[in-house]
């Protein structure tokens, strides 16, 4: 079994999903974490579960699953796997790559 660690950048994006959501409906807000966490801890298990995802410029085998309007975009390392972002599938894609870049 894999170990699946978050990256700094992606824990942020997560609290600030549940923070948006919660304004709105906090009922929502714990299941839409709960369905992304379900999807993380899936990894552990299965690694290669995610689609490829090619992150341009960035390398290692990076692969993406889908969570509702996210993506949780990942990197398989020899030891664990490497979650990168949480993104917001609804944004401009042009505005993930710089992001990534400075990981």
């Amino acid at each position: 079994m894999m170990k699946v660690k978050w990256t700094g950048p992606a824990r942020r994006d997560l609290v600030e999903l549940h923070e948006y959501l919660l304004l709105r409906d906090p009922v929502a807000a714990r299941r839409y974490v709960k369905a992304v966490r379900e999807a993380s801890d899936r990894l552990e298990e299965f690694p290669e579960l995610g689609a490829r995802f090619d992150p341009r410029p960035l390398e290692g085998e990076f692969r993406s699953v889908v969570v509702r309007n996210h993506r949780l975009i990942y990197r398989l390392d020899t030891d664990a796997v490497v979650v990168f972002r949480l993104w917001d599938c609804r944004q401009d894609p042009d505005a993930l790559w710089p992001l990534l870049e400075h990981e």
